[in-house]
């Protein structure tokens, strides 16, 4: 709300009637630190700014580095040491987003093959792949032999 104090000691809401730089609509980006006001009756024109901090936005998530384990035998557990998520935002920066991420699914499942990963964090997902080989028995041992 923009409000203009006269000589008088009157005041009166003159949002309406404010222009705005940047221009109000104007998308924003963190090159912007404020907004001018301006307001103008007859032949006098009054002109303040606001200090403004424009948020960075997430918008996009990346695997920028692959785990150190992409093959699994069938039923065990994903592990995601070695991986690095990224995430890129809106002023262009970067950072490290991996300990905040999400996996699904977390096992390897029970058919062979290859399976996509999906890696969410704040709203993004991207996916990596991971190859499950089918497990198989390497051989049986008798432990308690039978009573005969």
């Amino acid at each position: 709300m923009e409000i203009a104090t006269y000589s008088n000691g009157s005041v009166k809401d003159v949002t309406s009637l404010c222009t705005y730089s940047p221009v109000d609509g104007t998308t924003l980006n963190h090159s912007h630190t404020s907004v001018s006001i301006s307001y103008k009756q007859s032949a006098v024109t009054a002109t303040t700014s606001q200090a403004i901090t424009v948020n960075k936005i997430l918008q996009s998530i990346a695997v920028t580095t692959q785990p150190t384990i992409t093959t699994y035998y069938t039923n065990h557990d994903i592990d995601t040491a070695g991986m690095v998520v990224t995430g890129t935002y809106s002023d262009g920066s970067t950072s490290n987003v991996t300990a905040d991420c999400t996996y699904s699914p977390t096992s390897s499942g029970d058919t062979a093959g290859s399976k996509t990963i999906t890696v969410a964090y704040s709203g993004m997902t991207t996916v990596f792949t991971v190859t499950v080989l089918q497990d198989a028995l390497n051989s049986i041992e008798i432990t308690t032999p039978p009573n005969v």
